[in-house]
């Protein structure tokens, strides 16, 4: 997938560019997705662009017909910051 996203807000305005690939690793058991964004902000009352480069893992395996555990992991890189976070996720569809 690829994506663009033009903001303008009464306080803001900036972009959001993105591209994405999801595939099945193993049809109806394991799919993975792979993302990337790059965020550039412009803030009216701060004088420096908010820039961001952010990264995203992602795996779903399908345990069962109903039943499917994921793992995602997002990773945002500013110029003198770095956060981090893992997300896991039990489902089960009724």
């Amino acid at each position: 997938t690829l994506s663009v996203t033009i903001l303008e807000t009464s306080y803001m305005t900036g972009n959001i560019y993105s591209l994405g690939l999801n595939r099945n690793l193993v049809p109806g058991k394991l799919s993975a997705g792979l993302n990337y964004r790059y965020i550039d902000y412009n803030f009216k009352n701060a004088e420096v662009p908010s820039v961001q480069n952010i990264g995203e893992i992602d795996l779903t395996w399908r345990i069962i017909k109903k039943l499917s555990f994921s793992v995602y992991y997002e990773g945002t890189f500013e110029k003198e910051i770095t956060f981090n976070r893992i997300y896991a996720n039990l489902g089960y569809r009724f």
